[in-house]
This record gives C-alpha cells, sequence and structure tokens, in this order.
C-alpha cells in the first residue's frame, strides 16, 4: 500500500519537492524541540549542580562550627583537669556532643574517663602535635573521628574525645529531598560519614571543586559535586574532608517530565495536515515536468527532432521553448562535440604530441569535409618547425623543417582569422608540403614555448566552416602542449615549494610518513619540529612582501645549516616549516637542534642593510611515541609550537608533557646554575676518610653543595649532569679546586693536620686542554701541597683514549698528584688498562658495600677487588661504610680505609674541624679494638 501510494508522484522532482517541504514544516519544530529540551535539561542540571554545591559547602561550614564548639568544650574539660576549675558544662551538654571523653598519658594510656557511650580502646597512639588534632580512629570496619587536645602539663597528660556523630553531622533528615550526604578523607580515601547506613565513595568523588561526577547506584544514575574543608589549616589534622552532595538524576530533571509527553504529538499532528496538503498541491502543479522528461529521454536516445508541448502562460512554458531551440541546436553540433570529447580523452590518456595532432587532423578532415588539415609549430627555442598533415585519404604525417623569420611572421599576422591564397602560403613555408590551387584558413595558436596553428585547406566553398569550432580544435593542440611541459615540471611543482625550494607539504607527508616506518620498524627515536616565526606578520606589514620573501629564504638556509644532510625541512606556507629528525639516540637532542635554531636566530636578520629582530617558537613532537600517523603527530607538534608562542614566543616546548616539565625543569637549573656561578652561591662539605685499624683520619673528600635561594636545595645527581652538558663544569670544577685548596691550607696553618683531601674531577673537566695549567695555578695561587692533593675519575674515562690520558696522568705525578680509581667495578675497564695507567688508589663503590651482608656475589666482587689492589700494589679506601659489620668485613680483608656514615656525614668546614679535635678519641677507639 505504502509503494502505490509513494507511485502517486510521478517525478523524482515530485518526491524531492514533497519531502522537502515536509523536512521545512518538521524540522523547525524538531529543532525547537529538541533545543529547548536541551535548554531547560542544561538548566535543570546547573540549577541542581549549583544546589548542591551550596548545600555541599554549608554543610561543611556548618560541621566546622561544630568542631570549633567542640574544641572549646575539650578546652574547658582540660581546665578542670588542669587546674580543678569547673568546666561550665554539665553532663547532659557533654553527652549531646561527645560520645567519649578521656584522659590519657603521654604513653597513650587512659587514666580517666568522663563519657563513655561507645566501646573505646584502653589506650590511643597519637602522633605529636601543637594544636587540636581531628583525625579518623579505626575500629574493625568502623572509622570514627576522634579529637585530642596539646598535652597540658609536663607530663604529657591530654585530653581526647570521639564526637557524638549526631551532634557533629546534624539529623540525615535535615538534607533537601533524595539528596545525601558523603564526608571523605582527602589524602586516605576512607569513609568519614554519610546519610545512608551502608554506602560506598561515588566514583570520582575525590575530584576538583569545579566537577560535577556522575555514577550509577542500584539501577539510578546519580549526579554529585564535592567541596572541600581543609582542616590541617586549623586543626593538626593528617588530611582535608571532602563533603560530597549527591541527588539521582531523575530528580533533578523530574520537571522536564510533562514537557515529554505532550509535545511529540502536537508534531505529529502537524506532519500530517502538511503531508496531506502538500501531496495534492505538488501533484497538480508539476505535471508539465513529466514532458520534459519524456522529451529529454528522446534526446538521450539520439532523437534530436523530439519537442514538447507546454501551455499555461507560466515558467514551465517558457522551459519547454527554450528545450525545442536547444534540440534544434544539438544536432549541429553533437558530432562536433563528441570528436573534441575524443581528443580531451586522447590528451588525458596519452599526452605525447603527435598522437594529439594526428587524432585532430582525422577530425578535421572528416567533420569539415576539408581536402587539406595540418598542424604547424615552430619551437621558438629550437628553430626548428613540426608540420603535421594529412589528406582525406591518407594517414597523418609529421616533417620537421627549418623554421625561418618570415614563417614566424605568419602567425604573427595572423592575430585574427582570414584567407589565405595558396601561394602566399607557398612564399611563407619554404620547403613546406602544402598543395596548390586549395585555400587555407589559418587559426593561429600560441604558447609559452612555442608558436603554430591550424591550417584547413579547401577546393570548394567553405562559408559554413564554424569559426568557433576550428578555435576549439586549436585550443585543444594547446592543451596538449600544456600536458608536455605540464608533466616536465609536475614533480616539482607538486613537491617543492616556489620560494624557498624546500620541501612543500606533499613531499614533506610523505618523507614523515617513511620516517615514522623507519623508526617502528628500526627501533628508533626521531621528532618532528614545528617552528612558526614570531613578529613575521609585523616585517611583512611594514616592510612588504618582498622583504618578507627574503626572510622566508634566510629562514630556509639558517633552518638546513642546523640539520644534518639526512634530515627534512619543509615549507608548509607562510611562515610556518617543519623539520625531521631521524635516528635521535633520546628525545632531548631534538631539543639540543630546537636551542641552536633559537640560537641563530637570537643573532638577528640582516635584510637590505636593515636588522629585522626575528625569533622563532618550536613545537617538539616524538615519533613513533607521539603519533600514530603523520597527520596525528603534525597536529601534535603544531600544538606544543602554538603552545609555546602563546607562553613563551621565541622558545620551543615538547607535545609530551612529563618531558617537557623534565627539560623545563632541566632549564631552570641551568639558569639558575649560571647565576649561582656569577653569584659565588656553591658551598663545599668534607667527608672525612677514616682508617679504623690505626684511628687516623686518612684524608678528606670535598662534596659540592648547593641551596639555590628560588629552587631550594638542590642535590649534585640533579646539577652536575646539567653542567656536563653545557659545559659549566669546567667553571664550576675551577671553583672547586681554588675553594678546596685554599680551605685545606687554612686548616693546616691553624694546626688542624690533615694528610689528604680529594676531588671528583668529572670526563669533560679533565678531558679540558688547559686542565693541566689549571691544576698548576691552584697549587701556586693557594700554596697547597701536591702531594696532598688526589683527584678521582672514573673508569669510563680511563678508556676514552688510554695514550692522551697515560701522559696526562704522567703530568699529574710529575706534579706530585695522586689518582684514584672512583666507583670501582661499575665500569668497563679491562685488566690491561689498570695495568698501564699509573693511579695510586682504589675506591670500592658504595653499591658493593651496601649489599656486602645480604649478597654473596657483592662479598666475591670486593674480594675480588681487594685483591686486584693488592697484586697492583694500589691502596683501597670503601665508600659508604654504614655499620660496624661491613667495616670488620673489609678489615678482614685487608681494606682498612673508609668513609660513611658510620663515622661521618659530609661536614662544612666548621663542624669538620670540630671533627678533627675528636682525632684522639678515634685513635684510642682503634687502640681497644674499635
Amino acid at each position: 500500500m505504502t509503494s502505490k501510494w509513494w507511485r502517486w508522484f510521478g517525478s523524482r522532482v515530485e518526491r524531492r519537492v514533497y519531502i522537502t517541504l515536509l523536512l521545512m514544516a518538521v524540522l523547525p519544530i524538531a529543532v525547537a524541540a529538541l533545543w529547548s529540551f536541551g535548554t531547560v535539561r542544561e538548566e535543570l542540571q546547573a540549577s541542581s549542580y549549583r544546589d548542591l554545591r551550596d548545600y555541599a559547602k554549608t554543610y561543611g561550614i556548618a560541621v566546622w562550627d561544630r568542631l570549633q564548639q567542640l574544641d572549646l568544650s575539650l578546652m574547658q574539660v582540660e581546665r578542670v583537669s588542669s587546674e580543678g576549675q569547673d568546666h561550665g558544662l554539665g553532663e547532659d551538654v557533654l553527652r549531646r556532643q561527645f560520645a567519649w571523653v578521656a584522659l590519657v598519658d603521654a604513653n597513650g594510656e587512659v587514666f580517666q574517663e568522663y563519657i563513655r557511650d561507645i566501646p573505646t580502646p584502653s589506650r590511643v597512639e597519637l602522633p605529636s602535635h601543637n594544636r587540636t588534632l581531628v583525625q579518623l580512629l579505626t575500629q574493625g570496619v568502623r572509622h570514627d573521628v576522634i579529637m585530642a587536645r596539646p598535652p597540658y602539663d609536663e607530663r604529657g597528660h591530654q585530653v581526647v574525645a570521639v564526637p557524638n556523630e549526631r551532634y557533629l553531622w546534624g539529623e540525615p533528615s535535615d538534607a533537601p529531598y533524595a539528596v545525601d550526604i558523603w564526608v571523605i578523607g582527602r589524602s586516605s580515601a576512607k569513609m568519614v560519614w554519610c546519610t545512608r547506613i551502608t554506602c560506598s565513595i561515588p566514583p570520582g568523588a575525590l575530584g576538583s571543586d569545579a566537577q560535577t561526577i556522575f555514577w550509577d547506584e542500584d539501577g539510578r544514575s546519580m549526579m554529585g559535586v564535592g567541596w572541600e574543608l581543609f582542616l590541617p589549616s586549623a586543626f593538626s589534622a593528617p588530611e582535608a574532608w571532602r563533603f560530597v552532595a549527591g541527588l539521582p538524576v531523575d530528580v533533578a530533571l523530574e520537571p522536564l517530565r510533562p514537557f515529554t509527553t505532550t509535545f511529540p504529538a502536537a508534531v505529529l499532528l502537524t506532519c500530517l495536515v502538511v503531508a496531506l496538503f502538500g501531496a495534492r498541491e505538488i501533484r497538480r502543479r508539476l505535471i508539465p515536468l513529466d514532458r520534459l522528461i519524456v522529451a529529454a529521454r528522446s534526446i538521450a536516445a539520439g532523437d534530436y527532432g523530439a519537442r514538447v508541448d507546454v501551455s499555461g502562460g507560466d515558467e514551465f512554458e517558457q522551459l519547454g521553448s527554450t528545450f525545442n531551440d536547444m534540440s534544434d541546436q544539438l544536432a549541429g553540433v553533437f558530432s562536433t562535440l563528441q570528436a573534441l570529447s575524443e581528443i580531451d580523452r586522447m590528451i588525458l590518456a596519452d599526452p605525447e604530441l603527435e598522437t594529439v595532432a594526428g587524432e585532430l587532423l582525422e577530425h578535421c578532415t572528416r567533420l569539415f569535409r576539408a581536402d587539406f588539415a595540418s598542424v604547424v609549430l615552430f619551437q621558438t627555442d629550437q628553430g626548428s618547425a613540426n608540420i603535421f598533415w594529412k589528406k582525406p585519404s591518407t594517414n597523418p604525417r609529421r616533417d620537421i623543417v627549418d623554421a625561418t623569420d618570415a614563417a614566424r611572421e605568419i602567425f604573427a599576422r595572423t592575430a585574427s582569422d582570414r584567407w589565405i591564397e595558396a601561394q602566399e602560403l607557398d612564399e611563407k613555408f619554404p620547403g613546406s608540403v602544402f598543395v596548390r590551387g586549395l585555400h587555407y584558413f589559418v587559426v593561429p595558436m600560441q604558447h609559452r614555448s612555442a608558436v603554430g596553428g591550424l591550417c584547413l585547406g579547401f577546393a570548394g566553398n567553405v562559408e559554413d566552416v564554424s569559426l568557433g569550432h576550428l578555435r576549439d580544435f586549436s585550443d585543444r593542440l594547446a592543451v596538449a602542449l600544456d600536458s608536455l611541459e605540464a608533466r616536465k615540471l609536475l614533480y616539482q611543482q607538486a613537491h617543492y615549494d616556489g620560494l624557498t625550494g624546500l620541501p612543500n607539504r606533499q613531499l614533506f607527508m610523505d618523507r614523515l610518513r617513511l620516517a615514522m616506518d623507519r623508526a617502528k620498524r628500526e627501533s628508533t627515536t626521531g621528532a618532528l619540529m614545528f617552528v612558526d616565526l614570531d613578529r613575521f606578520k609585523h616585517v611583512n606589514d611594514t616592510e612588504g612582501h618582498a622583504i618578507g620573501d627574503k626572510v622566508l629564504i634566510k629562514t630556509a638556509e639558517r633552518l638546513r645549516a642546523v640539520v644534518r644532510a639526512t634530515d627534512t625541512v619543509a615549507r608548509l606556507g607562510g611562515d610556518e616549516f617543519t623539520m625531521i629528525l631521524e635516528g635521535l639516540h633520546r628525545p632531548e637532542d631534538a631539543g639540543r637542534v630546537a636551542e641552536q635554531i633559537i640560537r641563530e636566530f637570537e643573532q638577528g636578520m640582516v635584510i637590505e642593510d636593515t636588522e629585522h629582530a626575528i625569533s622563532a617558537s618550536i613545537g617538539i613532537a616524538v615519533f613513533p611515541q607521539e603519533g600514530r600517523t603523520e597527520e596525528q603527530l603534525l597536529v601534535n607538534a603544531d600544538l606544543a609550537m602554538y603552545r609555546v608562542k602563546r607562553t613563551r614566543p621565541g622558545s620551543y616546548g615538547f607535545y609530551s608533557e612529563e618531558l617537557n616539565r623534565e627539560l623545563s625543569e632541566r632549564r631552570r637549573i641551568e639558569n639558575r646554575l649560571r647565576v649561582a656561578l656569577r653569584d659565588d652561591a656553591f658551598t663545599l662539605a668534607y667527608q672525612p676518610q677514616l682508617n679504623w685499624r690505626t684511628g687516623e683520619i686518612w684524608g678528606v673528600e670535598a662534596l659540592l653543595r648547593w641551596t639555590d635561594p628560588v629552587i631550594g636545595e638542590i642535590g649534585p645527581t640533579q646539577f652536575i649532569p646539567v653542567a656536563e652538558d653545557t659545559g659549566l663544569i669546567v667553571e664550576l670544577g675551577e671553583w672547586v679546586l681554588y675553594e678546596g685548596c685554599r680551605q685545606f691550607v687554612e686548616w693546616n696553618l691553624n694546626s688542624h693536620r690533615l694528610d689528604r683531601i680529594s676531588f671528583n674531577i668529572s670526563e669533560r673537566q679533565f678531558s679540558h686542554p688547559g686542565f693541566m695549567a689549571l691544576l698548576e695555578r691552584v697549587v701556586s695561587d693557594t700554596g697547597v701541597d701536591p702531594g696532598a692533593l688526589q683527584l678521582e675519575l672514573t673508569e669510563t674515562l680511563l678508556i676514552k683514549d688510554t695514550g692522551a690520558t697515560t701522559q696526562l696522568f704522567d703530568a699529574l705525578h710529575g706534579l706530585g698528584v695522586g689518582i684514584a680509581l672512583d666507583d670501582f667495578g661499575t665500569g668497563y675497564s679491562s685488566l690491561g688498562y689498570l695495568r698501564s695507567l699509573p693511579f695510586d688508589v682504589i675506591k670500592i663503590d658504595k653499591s658493593f658495600v651496601d649489599d656486602l651482608e645480604s649478597s654473596a656475589d657483592a662479598r666475591s666482587v670486593v674480594e675480588a677487588i681487594v685483591a686486584l689492589a693488592k697484586a697492583l700494589g694500589k691502596e683501597l679506601i670503601a665508600e659508604g661504610v654504614e655499620n660496624a659489620w661491613q667495616r670488620d668485613y673489609l678489615s678482614q680483608l685487608g681494606c682498612d680505609v673508609g668513609q660513611g656514615f658510620l663515622f661521618s656525614k659530609a661536614l662544612p668546614p666548621n663542624e669538620l674541624v670540630k671533627f678533627l679535635d675528636r682525632g684522639e678519641m678515634f685513635k684510642a677507639a682503634a687502640a681497644d679494638g674499635h
């Protein structure tokens, strides 16, 4: 039945108009309904959110006030206990406020109870505090709130209490309709109290205050909002309390129910009226359209004599008349259009000039009934002419002849179409194949690299030849030439930027795709850098686009100069550049490239004797970690760039927040490190090295310490790697040597005798060309005895360049400086290296000493190190000795010198003096067998 009703509309137009009419009636109502429904729903949810937020806050403040009142009551109890005064609170008041009130001693033992309405422990363990303590008391599955006043006398007596739940939390019936309250420990995530008998913590309840949370509970959707009460500010609470007010979503949306039941019926009734009335009117108005369709189908079948009879004096009658005129014209031009279409397909499929010219001549002789047809092309850059010609009964032929100046003029003088006698053409084209006695019609064609045209020869009347059609054929010839040149330039234009010569977006995306595939296949790391110029628009607006273009060209040159030959620099458009860095050892390497780019732009950019302050904002995305596809990776790098451009233009940032924070902290430490070097903000601490067999202080190790006024205390493991990477370690190491030697000399002058001071020397500092000269200056300037100096070097430094290292070792020994092999056993030294290098001391690494008691492997390694040192005749020092067992074990092996917390931590100079004054105590202890 539905199918028959639908076929009542005779054409698709009728059906479309009918559907459009229905949509025009239904859509506004539906949109209005949906919009209204959504608006009301959002407003109801927003209103519920505000009410819940206000109630959670109001409830939390009320609990706060009750805690304050409870604290005042406990203060009264405390005065009674300490001074014997009447606290002014009757037992009824205390019972209304508390479920348990007691006095405990310093050990947490309960020795007096005022109120006891709940089971309570006989002993309460509470941490030390100086304000009223509010925390949770866990008994089985129950969590009670416990309050404790600070000790009120020297014996540590204090008042503790458990508040009455009804007093502290109020009556559950006081809450608004269907609203429940949850009170949750912020950091412990423990349920403190809720208005229900049994309840669990709602998911997401510990989020931010501005967050609305939704969850399902017993088949109902719930919504809630939290408010946080920061108890530690007034009480010594271990955590804040979070008050969450919740409400079923269907209760919040209850006012929507009438709207959802009445409005659909009104919409349906309106649609029904529109459907019936529209169907009647459309069918009556569009009958002429059926007649036009029938006539158009006849023309499509090849019957160009088809006519349409439409009357009525309206636009349909005008359309019918125009349609009849069109069918008359189609018969004359259809064959020509078909020929042009075939030539077009030929150009697209095979743009070779000879193929297209032959096809064009075939159609010309057939359609125009020409007795001769020719295509002549003069190559302006080659001095030759291509002639393609054909007679009706022959195949197309091609000749190549010399192109004379006169031959070029013929087409220059035929800017407008005209008849030319055959004799005139013969004189203008020496050596041509044109036949005398024919009239030729010339249609000129000029292209970028050639001039020429289409020539048709007629023996009879040619008045009926269509000039427009001939021009169309000549245009096809020009298109063929365009296709030939386009293929030559296509790759360059499609893959490279015309201004800078850099790869454009298409080639860049292809290379990025290949780079990401290689990174995944070879498990390597790469980076995509998105570079955007700052203040470039200002240059364009004030200096003009010509200067702007030169800025872009110079930018491309600078970017190419920074990266490796295997990397890619591309221009996406405008002032946006991208760079693909492959084969990175770590993501931070991309940051160093970015820093180099930034330094390049900091030098300024001189264009036509004018310096322009152009900087670059750079976003970095690491692949394959930060983008599964090249489009996603490009978006991530773009986002990182925009974040940099918005927050700190002229710098760079990573898409990864974690890595970005690490690098940001690293840059922060680097900046503060430079300031600290300038302001002489470092200090030295000295850790004693003790011979536990004799009790003598063997020496001290100078250790660098840094407390920054902005960041705070920064450990050596944080700032030493930064100093190494930036080269600041050389300047920092020079300060350490000068300061340590100066202090060492001062101690010895003040009768605090020390035989040796050790310095940790980094690889970069040791390898610096001026290190030996620096050491000689330190000795000369401070007056320190070179024999008292000991330089601690790591194993990995020794194997870099054995020959150069040996020479430097010889120079140090010539000066009298001792050398210690630090962190022995953790590097990669072989016995051959150890035997060839003239070091004096081997230091057993702390990692082996730490594991002596628990690891047989560690004991075996230490035994081997001790045996090796004895075989090589080297002294031994153990690092990190922290207990007597380690000391005794090492002493049994023959290692009698060590440093560690068993003896002393690293001390500032004044405290080390006190330590040195106790030296006789160590000797006495050694004499007594430790």
